[in-house]
Order: structure tokens, then C-alpha cells, then sequence
């Protein structure tokens, strides 16, 4: 049992290392094409690409069903037992139902573009919105390829197809775009461009990758336990679409143009702070997965436990650079009217690192199977997001988006901890992690106001908060002996494979 729990829990930091640089990748990437678009462009066009980019999210996340996630947990359980039937059957059934779903979506809302725009009072936005519609269909197909690598715990495969093609692609395109024509429609030509080519490769490495391993398995038939399963998780997926997009189309509504993009600019650095969560969690959930399928609940709860604590130590620093100085961080990255959006920034990174406080509850949650109550959380969240919303942005403006969003990120991982913890008897803590965590609280709190004097004279000097809280959180961890024996092989073995990857 315990080495089971520690070569998991390898499995999921050594994958997780490889998706945290493809993250990292994906984020800067995703970071500089904002960043182009908002140098080279004005924030009303900005605003405009921003809101289209929202549609085609929400669009193709209601397009997948919810088998991005479903055929993943399918594909992991059923690979772990050795079932390869059911492996092909899950590939099979997620291809032809997202090839239909994709068709459907791309054509309903290429007709209704002009009534979008009408509606939204933005003539410019119906030719932005019909090149966003035929990029659906190709992200959606893409989505889901990178979902069944992840199944069969191909880390390395989804970061090459996901984050490096993608994110080289699209800011090469979008740059020589904006170079030969300072339009509007330049850079969503552009993304479009990049998705195709990212389907492209995708295909290549399915065909070299996945294929050899079901060649010459009969097929199963899936298609009802696999769609009872990922059902709920698509309402799971609306309603986090809502969740994630709300604000920006309730801004779009209430608001000008460049609220929008001050908007996006400040949650666009709010999707930082995730970033350690969502590398680790996309291995955590097929690992963790496998675990359940072999009936190893007790290895699956220190798994959880184990996993939290590292993303703690790791996303603290970011966290509190963000949260302690948003409008430095915001004049310093973008420029100084973008300061505007400080308090809407601190309010969101505060309720995203709750969520990682309390560690991947979501991903624990599928793998437990319990994709019902998450419909129940997300739903909940998604309900008190818009209510907020309709109130909190009249009244705050963007600094109301921002809370109304914050408290429905609260709720949700209030909800789905609670249920882990009733249920499976699963939470993240114990002395080796709530010490350290109030440990380096009140150590921040102290160095707030000399930190603070420091960054007023030179916005430069954020940049030194970072290591700073960094150091902090590994010596607090340190001091108060957090660190478990299988945390130390970890750490070994990661060295191990950072030094491999080095040496290449």
C-alpha cells in the first residue's frame, strides 16, 4: 500500500512537472498574444476580440459534452483494469458524438452572429464572431484528442500538441498578422490559423501514439454508461462557462468596450495563480483514478493530502505578490490605466488561491465518480454568479464583477470540500499543513507595509516579492518538519528527472 502511495504520488508530480512547464508555456504564450493585441490594437478593439474569444470558450465547452473529461476518467480507469475494449468503445463513441455536436454548434451560430451583434449594440462584433464560429469545431476535435493522451498519463504528448504548438503557433501568427494589418479581424485570422495546424499535429501523434495500442481490439459498447457518467459533467462544463464568462459578457452589457479589457487584463493574471493546480491536478485525476479502480482509498486520501501541501508551498508566492499589490502589478505588466482593475484583481486571485488551499476537490470528485454533486456545486455557483452580477456591476462596475465572481469560487469549493470530506473522508489537513499555511500568513502580513514603501518608489520591484514569499513558504515548511519521507523521494526523483531533461 505505501509503495503504491508513493510511486502515485511520483507519477503525479513527475507528470505534473512536465504539464506545469507546458502550462507555464501556454500561459506565457497566452499572456503575449494578449499582450500584442493590446499594444498594437486599441482596448475598445480588444475588448471586442476578448468578447468573442468568450463565446467560442463557452461554445465549445457546451459542444464537448462533458467527454473531455469523461472519456479521460474512462479512458484511465479502464486502462488500469486492462480493458482495452472499453478503451477503443470510449474513444470511438467521444469521436462521433463531438464530430456531430461541433457541426451543429458551428452552424447555428454562424446564422446568428448579426442578431448577436444587433443585440450587443456592436456592428463590429458579427465578423469577429463568424471567424471565432468556424474555429469551434477544430478546438473542439483538438480538446478532445489532448483529453485521451491525458487518459493514457501522456503528459508530454498533450504539452507538445496543448501548450508548445499551440502557444508558438499562435503568437507567430498573430504578430505577423498585426504587422501586415493593425485590423480588428487580424489576430482572430490568425488564432484560427494556429488551431488548424494544432489539429493537424494532434491527429499525427493519435495515429502514431494511440492507434498501435488498440489495433485489433473489438470495440465495446459504451455509448449510454459513458454519456450517464459525462452528462453531468456537461452541465458541470455550462456552468462553469457561465461561471468563467459571466462577467465579461454582463461587463460587454452594462459597461463601454475598454471596461472589458481592463477587465480580462486583470483576470488574465488571475489565471496565474492556478497554474501549479491545474499541471498538478490534470495527472492527479487519472492517477488518483487508478487508485480507486484497484480500490486503494486509503493510498487515494495521503495522496490527496500530499499533493495539496505541495501546491500550497508552491502557489503562495504568487498568490501574495498579486494580492498585496495589484495596481503596481498591472502598471508594471500592462501600463498604468490598466491600474483601474487592482481591486478587482486582488478580490479574484483571493478566492483562486481558496480554491487551491483547499486542494484538486473537482478531480478527486470525478474519480470518486461523484459527477452528480459537482452538476449540484457548479450549478449553485453559477446561479449566485449571475444573480451577483446583474446587482454587484451596476453598483461596483468591474470591482463588482469581480466579487460576484470571487464569492461564487467560494461557494463552489466550499461545497465540493465539504461533500469530499462527508463522503469519502477526504481533506488536505493536518499539522504538516495548517502550520506552515498560518506560519507564512502572519510572516506577510509583517512585511506588508516595509514591502509596500519599497514597491511605491520602483513598480520593478514586485518582481522581488516573488522569491521572497517563496523562500518563506519552503522555510516555514522546513522549520516546522512538514516534509513526510515520501516527500523527499519525490523530491529526489524529480531532481533526477530535471537533471535527465537538462543533460538532453
Amino acid at each position: 500500500m505505501q509503495e503504491e502511495y508513493t510511486s502515485s504520488l511520483k507519477a503525479v508530480l513527475t507528470g505534473g512537472l512536465v504539464l506545469f512547464f507546458g502550462t507555464s508555456l501556454a500561459k506565457v504564450a497566452g499572456f503575449l498574444r494578449q499582450f500584442i493585441i493590446i499594444r498594437m490594437l486599441t482596448p475598445e478593439q480588444y475588448g471586442l476580440i476578448a468578447l468573442g474569444l468568450a463565446f467560442m470558450n463557452v461554445l465549445a465547452g457546451l459542444g464537448n459534452l462533458g467527454l473531455y473529461q469523461g472519456s479521460q476518467r474512462f479512458i484511465a480507469y479502464h486502462d488500469a483494469r486492462g480493458e482495452y475494449g472499453e478503451v477503443k468503445g470510449t474513444i470511438y463513441t467521444t469521436l462521433k458524438i463531438v464530430s456531430l455536436s461541433g457541426a451543429f454548434i458551428f452552424l447555428v451560430l454562424f446564422l446568428s452572429s448579426g442578431s448577436i451583434a444587433e443585440f450587443l449594440s456592436k456592428p463590429d462584433f458579427k465578423v469577429v464572431l463568424m471567424i471565432y464560429c468556424c474555429m469551434i469545431p477544430v478546438h473542439m476535435l483538438t480538446s478532445i484528442m489532448v483529453s485521451f493522451f491525458l487518459g493514457f498519463r501522456r503528459a508530454d504528448t498533450a504539452v507538445t500538441v496543448n501548450d508548445f504548438a499551440f502557444g508558438f503557433t499562435s503568437v507567430l501568427f498573430i504578430y505577423l498578422a498585426l504587422l501586415v494589418k493593425r485590423s480588428l479581424y487580424s489576430p482572430v485570422v490568425a488564432l484560427g490559423l494556429s488551431s488548424l495546424v494544432v489539429l493537424l499535429l494532434a491527429l499525427f501523434f493519435y495515429r502514431r501514439i494511440i492507434s498501435p495500442k488498440l489495433r485489433g481490439r473489438e470495440p465495446a459498447r459504451v455509448a449510454g454508461i459513458l454519456l450517464r457518467f459525462s452528462l453531468p459533467l456537461f452541465f458541470t462544463g455550462v456552468s462553469y462557462i457561465i461561471l468563467n464568462n459571466t462577467d465579461t459578457f454582463m461587463i460587454g452589457y452594462f459597461m463601454p468596450s475598454d471596461s472589458v479589457g481592463f477587465y480580462n487584463a486583470a483576470f488574465l493574471l488571475m489565471q496565474l495563480v492556478p497554474i501549479f493546480l491545474t499541471s498538478l491536478g490534470v495527472m492527479f485525476m487519472p492517477v488518483i483514478t487508478g487508485m480507486v479502480a484497484r480500490d486503494a482509498r486509503e493510498g487515494a486520501r495521503n495522496l490527496y493530502q500530499a499533493v495539496t501541501r505541495w501546491l500550497f508551498v508552491l502557489t503562495l508566492p504568487l498568490f501574495l505578490t498579486f494580492f498585496m499589490f495589484p495596481s503596481q502589478v498591472l502598471s508594471l505588466v500592462f501600463s498604468t490605466p490598466y491600474s483601474t482593475a487592482a481591486t478587482a484583481l486582488a478580490v479574484l486571485v483571493g478566492a483562486e488561491f481558496f480554491h487551491t488551499f483547499l486542494g484538486p476537490n473537482e478531480q478527486a470528485l470525478i474519480a470518486f465518480g461523484e459527477t452528480k454533486l459537482l452538476l449540484v456545486s457548479w450549478s449553485a455557483a453559477a446561479v449566485s454568479n449571475i444573480i451577483m452580477n446583474y446587482f454587484f456591476i451596476p453598483r461596483w462596475g468591474i470591482s463588482g464583477a469581480a466579487i460576484a465572481t470571487g464569492a461564487s469560487l467560494v461557494i463552489l469549493n466550499f461545497i465540493n470540500s465539504t461533500f469530499l470530506y462527508v463522503k469519502h473522508g477526504v481533506h488536505p489537513f493536518g499539522r504538516k499543513y495548517v502550520v506552515p499555511v498560518v506560519l507564512c500568513a502572519g510572516a506577510a502580513a509583517l512585511l506588508y507595509f516595509p514591502l509596500r514603501g519599497l514597491v511605491n518608489r520602483s513598480h520593478w520591484l514586485v518582481l522581488v516579492c516573488y522569491p521572497l514569499f517563496l523562500a518563506l513558504g519552503v522555510v516555514f515548511t522546513l522549520v516546522t518538519r512538514s516534509v513526510s519521507e515520501e516527500d523527499r523521494m519525490v523530491y529526489r526523483a524529480l531532481r533526477t528527472r530535471v537533471k535527465a531533461y537538462i543533460r538532453r
